[in-house]
């Protein structure tokens, strides 16, 4: 697997700093970041990182038994990724007709096939 690279995030810095979501396996923990899960051991000593193109602002995770339902507020979206990052369901509100009238929130449009991590 390819290493992890470090992203600068062109916002401001309170967007980036702060707790944004924990959840527990047997083994080891994850900790989300802006754009990354960081996983570590119960020693606290980092074991690897999950990264996806389309995560920015990653707030709430939730445990599943095939992978990990990842909240990003900046897409207003949920993502279920696999244990190595990859795409496994998605849902995008915004890019729901039914959603625009029920959150009075505009159409987004989102190109998911660039690096979005970064772009916002």
């Amino acid at each position: 697997m390819p290493p992890i690279r470090r992203f600068t995030i062109p916002t401001r810095a309170a967007a980036r700093r702060g707790g944004r979501g924990i959840i527990l396996l047997p083994d080891e923990l994850f900790v989300a970041s802006y754009h990354t899960l960081h996983g570590f051991d119960y020693q606290l000593r980092p074991t690897r990182s999950i990264t996806n193109p389309n995560f920015a602002g990653v707030h709430e995770l939730k445990l599943v038994d095939d992978g990990i339902w990842v909240c990003s507020t900046r897409w207003a979206r949920f993502l279920k990724v696999g244990f190595d990052g990859k795409s496994k369901q998605e849902w995008w509100a915004r890019m729901k007709i039914r959603s625009f009238g029920a959150f009075a929130a505009p159409p987004l449009t989102v190109d998911k096939t660039r690096d979005n991590r970064v772009a916002y």
